[in-house]
């Protein structure tokens, strides 16, 4: 089985995509879309499966700027690297605005890109650590905040979150290949529910105390 890193080429020259299948396929493994909305289609099918994605800024159906918002929208999607090929200054600082890890000047040349994408795939290799249950008891929270008789406000629902997420157990992963899968897929029923409970306990604390009502008069 190949192991080598996935490069997914998505710009809508052929001749471009060529040119950067040639570089990179010795040392990567390399797919290529000419089609924005079809590369994010096939991203969401195989959220695992790719590692980087080097993407032209004007692409059909989906401009690369679209195709990058898109990304960063979606969860198990928004941790894959984004380098975008760029034409010009303006198209270069909008891309950094965006989000993305690296831009690549046309016209390329196969040193520029090479090294770029070794760094960026290097970078996005180094593991971190996340507590996903911070996710879960805002996912949580957000679902029954109706259900739970407090102020919805940003003060409240933060204190809640903070509260409940001192009684319930931490639950680490390895952000290495990113968040790949949502935390809550791998949660159980009765996980689900513990974290509701805790939400709901910690809810009568903030009713009791409501934060924001204090700072109004101090």
């Amino acid at each position: 089985m190949d192991k080598r890193e996935f490069i997914l080429i998505v710009d809508e020259d052929t001749s471009e995509r060529q040119e950067l299948r040639e570089y990179l396929s010795e040392a990567y493994r390399v797919g290529e879309y000419a089609n924005g909305k079809e590369a994010f289609d096939y991203l969401n099918q195989n959220p695992l499966e790719v590692d980087m994605i080097i993407a032209g800024a004007r692409l059909e159906d989906c401009d690369g700027f679209e195709l990058l918002h898109l990304l960063k929208e979606s969860k198990p999607l928004n941790v894959i690297p984004v380098i975008m090929l760029v034409d010009g200054e303006e198209t270069q600082r909008k891309a950094i605005e965006g989000g993305v890890v690296d831009v690549i000047t046309k016209p390329f040349s196969q040193p520029v890109v090479v090294c770029r994408v070794k760094n960026a795939v290097k970078a996005n290799n180094v593991p971190t650590f996340i507590n996903v249950m911070e996710d879960l008891v805002r996912e949580q929270i957000d679902k029954n905040i109706n259900t739970f008789g407090i102020c919805q406000c940003a003060v409240c629902r933060g204190d809640l979150a903070a509260l409940a997420l001192n009684h319930l157990p931490p639950k680490y992963v390895s952000t290495e290949k990113g968040r790949l899968i949502s935390a809550t897929e791998k949660m159980s029923y009765n996980n689900i529910l513990e974290i509701i409970k805790a939400i709901a306990e910690c809810a009568e604390m903030v009713k009791q105390n409501p934060r924001h009502e204090k700072d109004l008069y101090e």
